[in-house]
């Protein structure tokens, strides 16, 4: 299990090995890794197009010094999405901004995925939804200390026939804008959601339980 190093101006050698041979281009740098890899990230905006992960790896915004900052993910291919999760990837995402700046098409899908986790991340979107799940085949969405920012359509849960899927919110932040940011298109099988210290804003739709009550239930909870 290796460091691989990304930097999008980086002029080395393109190997991944150092800061100074950092892959400049984020899916060269994933092509290039291996499962079991972490690929540390120097801050920047990375325009990502297609990209279906399969392996198991952690994908990380550095804390160094020189190369700290937000690392953001950028879906704007009009056509397209910018990451999928697929054929049970086990994937943890840190300190990374999935950036709708133009796209109708998802920033991150969950498609076939194992578990994938979201730790001090950002959603947000423009005029597309920035997270997606289709849950047939996928075990587990974990996000921690994530916030979910404004958007139409900003996460779209579809479960697929006799799914069991577990979707888990610790100490989360959504807040959104109508119609709606939290919008859930609900087919068949069985999902759970837990939701743990988290705090609600906007509106939801397409769903039977409002976020309003949602975040009545979390104040409850809190208090009790």
């Amino acid at each position: 299990m290796a460091i691989v190093y990304v930097d999008l101006n980086a002029t080395g050698d393109d190997d991944g090995l150092t800061w100074e041979n950092a892959y400049p281009n984020f899916e060269d740098a994933y092509n290039g890794a291996n499962a079991g890899d972490t690929l540390e990230v120097s801050n920047g905006t990375y325009v990502v197009t297609a990209l279906n992960m399969a392996d198991n790896m952690t994908i990380i915004g550095s804390l160094d010094p020189d190369q700290a900052g937000w690392v953001k993910i950028d879906g704007s291919s009009v056509n397209n999405y910018a990451m999928r999760a697929q054929l049970g990837a086990v994937l943890t995402f840190k300190r990374i901004w999935f950036y709708d700046s133009f796209a109708n098409q998802p920033v991150l899908i969950i498609w076939t995925a194992g578990n994938v986790t979201t730790e001090d991340c950002i959603f947000s979107g423009l005029t597309g939804k920035s997270l997606s799940f289709h849950p047939a085949f996928t075990e587990k969405y974990y996000s921690k200390r994530t916030r979910y920012l404004g958007a139409v359509k900003q996460m779209i849960a579809m479960e697929g026939t006799g799914a069991a899927f577990t979707e888990q919110y610790d100490a989360c932040i959504f807040s959104g804008g109508p119609p709606g940011q939290f919008q859930r298109q609900i087919l068949s099988g069985t999902s759970e959601r837990i939701w743990n210290n988290c705090i609600f804003g906007g509106t939801e739709g397409n769903s039977s339980i409002s976020v309003a009550c949602f975040s009545l239930l979390n104040l409850i909870s809190s208090l009790s």
